[in-house]
Parts: C-alpha cells; structure tokens; sequence
C-alpha cells in the first residue's frame, strides 16, 4: 500500500517536472519533438541523478517505462 502511494506520487512528480519543461519548449517555440525531448529531459533527469547518488542503479525511469510514458502525455498536454 505505502510502495504503491509513493510510486503515484513519484509519478505524479515525473507528471509535474514534465509539464514545466514543455512549458518552457513552448515558449520558446519549439515543434512537438522538442517539446517531448524538453519535457522528457525535465522529467527523468532529477530522479536519474537521485537513483544514482543513493547508488540504485539501473536507475528507475531507464527501467520501468511508466515515467516516460507519463513525461510524453504531459509534453502532449503542454503543446
């Protein structure tokens, strides 16, 4: 139950971080490849950084696929 609410909320974050890098692609006028490259980067990059320094490895968003599903819909919706 705890594993289950705190992997919603990690996603929830992936969702979050995805969203401020789409919006920052679409300010800057980027086409949609970029706006899902942008918010893909924005998404994974702090929870690769963290699954490495706490020494987890793989880290979780190059092994379970839901975090950049969930960082694409939300460049989707940002664009």
């Amino acid at each position: 139950m705890v594993a289950t609410v705190l992997f919603l909320l990690d996603l929830l974050g992936t969702f979050v971080f995805a969203l401020s890098g789409a919006t920052v692609a679409v300010r800057n006028r980027l086409d949609l490849f970029g706006v899902l490259v942008l918010s893909c980067a924005a998404a994974v990059s702090g929870g690769i950084v963290r699954d490495v320094l706490i020494g987890a490895t793989p880290p979780a968003a190059l092994v379970q696929p839901q975090y950049l599903l969930v960082a694409c819909l939300a460049g989707v919706a940002g664009f």
